[in-house]
Parts: structure tokens; C-alpha cells; sequence
């Protein structure tokens, strides 16, 4: 048994280290693909970024866990051939079936958009829905057969050759003097490349396997079925949180914006300005989402264990470092929105908007979390729901506000709604596990406010110190004053932490408790800070 954890561990650890690499990839070619097509080509390339997101979040993470918690229960029994076969014929239609819906709808769907110029990207896009079976395929095979290596390496050589062919086709078109929309359309085409890469090496790995026979079982089972696609549905819902957002915004920004009397091309314009925001949001928001992959399979082997205590204590502790780190990523990027924005998108605009943006970084990080607790206790439809729930209030407030405040607006909404799901989460962890309690967190709440006033006031003073004597004046400059102010807003915030003793020792016993592996580095670190006394 032993044997067997410390083996799901290192899968567990594998598939997060990977998950990491991805999303801070992800996140930062977008910074490099604005400062080369500008605002209108960013706007494009956003525009249909949400349709990509979504196949990633379907062959990253839902249909990979649902077929592979589904392997793993049927592994050696009668039924596993059923499954396997199942599983590859459906996410086959399924992707063939909505790579011709996306094709053929594209023009309408570029007309709800308010832009019928993207109907090429769009179309362009719609191929990816032609390989993602593939992968999706393989990687829930191989997670349900314990073989991550696979699933974690093909994760990162796909995000690399997607990331290089988006910004190698973009340089080339923009040097050539091709328009936005052309740039955005051979940009997205680019991005297909990492996936076809991944397919075909995922297949190569496939077919080398001892295994790979079970490819030629052409039989079916529906009831399979049925239990793949809710499984699929409810685990990529709460991985689209964001990118679900995002799609609302794609729909509704520009359309609002011109009926209420804007000009087409300053409306895109400033879509592409709100859209600088969503780099920074995955950047802010990937400590939480790599820690939320870490907390599905060792809660749900605690809770099965009916170590109930140890659940509450881990979701306790999982939900603190979120909230703690959230809420200083969120005021901390706030705060130095203006020279960061210099420093990555060479101008300021849209600096304030982006500020209060920034914001739902506090809310996203809670949201990851506690979909990962969620999940490990079996909630997934519950997290699932949270996650549309928060987004129809998206769409909602968009109508109302964007009208009113324009990008302000938009701003607003996407932190009103992902506080909301936030709430939602939290109620229902509440529910399940009785994890707040005053005597829990009173305390901890108090220090926690106290480290981000100091780091806010730190972060304040460096940055008005440094205008004062550069003047922001140049993208230089900005770079400096950001980097230094939030060097000096995150050390004040750690050194409040570490002399308010935020995480005490029985937080740190609850994490080695948790998880085998800390123990395990945790023992071969006293030891050798033992000896380094000793001499």
C-alpha cells in the first residue's frame, strides 16, 4: 500500500509540476504577442482565445480525470475493453461534431461578436477540435493506468511548440506587413502545432505500449458514455472559471460599446486593453491552481479513509495560503497596476480599469482551491454549478454595467462574479466540512490584514518614491519602478507573515500530515541542516 502511495504521489506531483510550467506559459507569450500585433491584434487573438481554452481545458483536465477515474475503477476487469472503446469512438464524435458546428457557425458567430472579420480565426480554431480527441484520449488512458510521465512531458512540449509557433507566425505576418486580423488569424493557425505535436506523440507512446492492442475493440456502452460526459462536463466547468468569463466579455464588450456610441474601431481597440488584464489574472492565480491539482487525490483518500479531521485541517490550511497569497497578488498588482502595465504593454492605458480587475486575482485563487476540495470530496457537480452560476451573473452585470462604465464596467463584473462563485465554494465547503471557525481564523484574519496594510504601504512609498525621481516617463523606467516595488511589497508581506507566525507549527504538521512527500523532504532538510550546525 505503501508502495502504491507513494506512487500516486509522484504521479500526483508530476502532473502538477507540468500543470505549472503550462500555465505560466500560457499566461506570459500573451505579454510578447501584444507588444508584436498591438491592442486591435490582441483583441483578435483574444476574441477567439476563450474557443481554444475551452479544447484545453476538455484535454487538460476534464476528459483526461473522467476516463481516467473510469479505467482505473474497470482496470482488469471485463468491462475495461467497453470502457477504452467507449472512450475513443465518443471523444472522436464529439470532437468531429463540434468541429463542424464551430466551422459552419463561424460567420453568425462572428456577427454575435459584433465583428464578422473573425469568422477566419474562428474557422481557423475550429480545427483544433479535430486533434484534441486524441490527446485527451491518451492522457486519460495513461492517467488510468498510473503513467504520468507521458501525460506531464507531452503537456509541456506541446505548450512550447504552441507558444513558439504563435509568436514566430505573428513576428513574420507583423514584419510583413499583414493586417491584425491576418496576424490573429496565422497566430491561432501557429498555435494548432503544439497539439498535432502531442497527439502524435502521445500515439507513438500508445502504440509502444504493452497495451496498445486495446485499440482495435470497437464495441460500446452508453451507460460509459453517460458517465464519462458528466464526469467531463462537471471537471472542465471548474477549470473554466476564468476563460468562461472571458467568453462573456467576447461576446458582450464591443457589442454594448457600439450601441451605446462607440465607433467599432475604438471599441475593439479598448477590448484589446481589457484583455491585457487576463495574463496577469493566470499569473496571479497559478500558485492556487497548481495547489488545487495537488488537493484532489489526497483529499479524496483522506475523506474515503474517513479522516474526516484531517480533511477539515487540510482544507483549512489549503484555503488559508490561497486566500493569504490571492489577496496580496490582488492588492499588491493594484497598487503598481500603472508602471506594470508600462513595463509589459509599453503604454498605461487603461491602468485603473485593469486596477480593479486585478482584484478578482483574491477571488480566482479561492475558486481553484476550493474546486480542488470540492472535487476531492466527491462535489464535483456542486463546484461545477457554482461555476455557472457565477458566470450567468457575469453576462448579467455585463449587460447592466458595461453600458454605464464601459471597460470600468466590465471590470466590476468579472469581480463581483468571481466573488460570488467564490462565496458559493466556500458555503458549500462550509457545509461539508465545518472548516471556518472564529477560533480557526480569528486571529489568523487579524495578522493577515495587518501583513497587507504594511506591504501595501510599502509597496506605496517605493513606488512614489521611485516616480518621483524617474517620472515613469519611459517603459525603462515603469520596469524598475515595478519590479522594485513589488520586490519590496512582497518581502514586507513575508516578513509580516513569518514574525506574526501566520503559519504555525501545527500548520506545517498538517501539511506534512497531508502529504507523504513533505514529510519526506522535510525530514531530509533538518538533517541536513543538523549537520551544517554540527560543523
Amino acid at each position: 500500500m505503501d508502495n502504491v502511495n507513494r506512487s500516486l504521489w509522484r504521479g500526483a506531483l508530476l502532473l502538477t509540476a507540468a500543470g505549472l510550467v503550462v500555465k505560466i506559459l500560457s499566461a506570459v507569450y500573451r505579454i510578447p504577442y501584444q507588444n508584436i500585433a498591438g491592442d486591435l491584434g490582441f483583441y483578435v487573438f483574444q476574441q477567439v482565445y476563450p474557443f481554444y481554452a475551452i479544447a484545453a481545458a476538455i484535454a487538460f483536465t476534464g476528459y483526461p480525470m473522467a476516463f481516467s477515474r473510469v479505467v482505473s475503477v474497470h482496470r482488469g476487469s471485463a468491462k475495461e475493453k467497453d470502457v477504452i472503446a467507449t472512450s475513443f469512438w465518443s471523444v472522436c464524435a464529439l470532437g468531429g461534431l463540434t468541429f463542424i458546428l464551430l466551422f459552419s457557425s463561424a460567420p453568425r458567430l462572428a456577427l454575435w461578436m459584433g465583428d464578422p472579420a473573425l469568422s477566419d480565426p474562428l474557422r481557423v480554431i475550429s480545427f483544433l477540435f479535430l486533434v484534441i480527441p486524441f490527446t485527451a484520449f491518451y492522457r486519460g488512458y495513461f492517467q488510468g493506468m498510473g503513467e504520468m510521465v507521458s501525460t506531464a512531458v507531452t503537456q509541456i512540449i506541446e505548450q512550447i511548440v504552441r507558444v513558439s509557433g504563435i509568436l514566430i507566425v505573428s513576428y513574420v505576418l507583423v514584419k510583413a506587413g499583414s493586417s491584425a486580423y491576418e496576424t490573429g488569424t496565422g497566430a491561432l493557425a501557429g498555435s494548432l502545432s503544439g497539439a498535432v505535436i502531442s497527439s502524435i506523440l502521445l500515439y507513438r507512446y500508445f502504440k509502444t505500449s504493452s497495451t496498445h492492442k486495446l485499440r482495435r475493440t470497437f464495441s460500446f456502452s452508453f451507460s460509459v458514455l453517460k458517465e464519462l460526459l458528466r464526469g467531463s462536463i462537471y471537471l472542465s466547468l471548474s477549470a473554466m472559471v476564468l476563460v468562461l468569463m472571458q467568453m462573456a466579455d467576447a461576446f458582450s464588450f464591443v457589442n454594448l460599446l457600439t450601441e451605446n456610441g462607440y465607433r467599432e474601431l475604438p471599441a475593439r481597440e479598448l477590448k484589446g486593453i481589457f484583455d491585457r488584464g487576463q495574463p496577469l489574472l493566470q499569473l496571479g492565480t497559478v500558485l492556487a491552481a497548481s495547489l488545487a491539482l495537488a488537493l484532489v487525490p489526497e483529499v479524496s483518500a483522506l475523506y474515503t479513509a474517513k479522516e474526516h479531521e484531517k480533511v477539515r485541517s487540510l482544507c483549512r490550511l489549503s484555503l488559508k495560503i490561497s486566500i493569504s497569497f490571492g489577496a496580496a497578488a490582488a492588492l499588491g498588482l493594484a497598487v503598481i497596476m500603472e508602471p506594470v502595465n508600462m513595463m509589459l504593454f509599453k503604454n498605461s492605458d487603461g491602468s485603473i480599469e485593469l486596477s480593479v480587475l486585478s482584484l478578482s486575482v483574491l477571488f480566482a485563487s479561492v475558486i481553484f482551491t476550493a474546486t480542488g476540495l470540492l472535487q476531492g470530496l466527491g462535489l464535483y457537480r456542486s463546484a461545477g454549478i457554482a461555476v455557472v452560476a457565477g458566470v450567468f451573473l457575469k453576462v448579467v452585470l455585463n449587460v447592466w454595467l458595461i453600458p454605464i462604465w464601459g471597460m470600468m464596467g466590465a471590470g466590476i463584473a468579472t469581480v463581483i462574479a468571481t466573488g460570488a462563485t467564490a462565496f458559493i465554494q466556500i458555503f458549500l465547503l462550509q457545509r461539508k466540512t465545518a472548516v471556518f471557525t472564529w477560533r480557526s481564523w480569528g486571529l489568523d484574519i487579524l495578522k493577515l490584514t495587518a501583513a497587507l496594510v504594511l506591504m501595501l504601504l510599502a509597496a506605496i512609498l517605493a513606488m512614489e518614491g521611485l516616480t518621483a525621481l524617474t517620472g515613469l516617463n519611459h517603459r525603462l523606467e515603469a520596469s524598475a519602478a515595478a519590479i522594485l516595488s513589488a520586490i519590496i511589497g512582497a518581502g514586507t508581506f513575508f516578513a509580516a507573515l513569518l514574525a506574526a507566525k501566520y503559519l504555525r507549527n501545527e500548520n506545517m504538521e498538517s501539511i506534512l500530515e497531508a502529504v507523504p512527500k513533505a514529510r519526506k523532504w522535510a525530514d531530509s532538510w533538518n538533517k541536513r541542516r543538523q549537520r551544517w550546525q554540527g560543523k
